[in-house]
């Protein structure tokens, strides 16, 4: 029986179908729904690449992120009747999900594929990629179209 999902988001078009259709996995489980934003440590995954960034930057860009996932990001959310939290991390993408899954005691695991494919995921990887091989939970990957 699934009871709790975690559902990554970046506020990308890909992820906004995954939280859509968790969303409408857990109303239809009454499952609870953790939509969980990763704010990306690696300076070569932040804004302005391997640019050094002061304090205060990181700490504006947190809480922006914090007002996209309490905002936009779940603005699909809204109106269904799924039981939903947003909760912002720090972290390598895919472990912290896998992390936050495990101590959340999460039923399933849910991202977005962004559809590289090819070359490209090979050399950069996936998250969705890395969910699926390490993670001890279910996984979907919402496909992109």
């Amino acid at each position: 029986m699934i009871e709790r999902i975690v559902v990554g988001t970046d506020g990308s078009g890909e992820a906004e179908r995954a939280v859509i259709w968790a969303g409408e996995l857990a109303a239809n489980l009454d499952a609870e729904l953790l939509v969980v934003h990763v704010f990306e440590t690696d300076p070569a995954r932040l804004p302005g690449g391997y640019a050094v960034l002061s304090e205060d930057e990181l700490r504006r860009l947190r809480e922006q992120a914090q007002r996209c996932l309490d905002g936009d990001w779940t603005a699909c959310l809204k109106d269904a009747s799924a039981r939903f939290r947003t909760i912002r991390i720090e972290g390598n993408a895919a472990g912290a999900l896998i992390d936050l899954a495990e101590r959340e005691e999460a039923d399933l695991l849910v991202a977005g594929s962004r559809g590289r494919g090819g070359f490209a995921e090979l050399l950069l990887g996936s998250v969705g990629h890395q969910l699926v091989l390490h993670a001890k939970v279910p996984v979907t990957i919402v496909p992109s179209r």
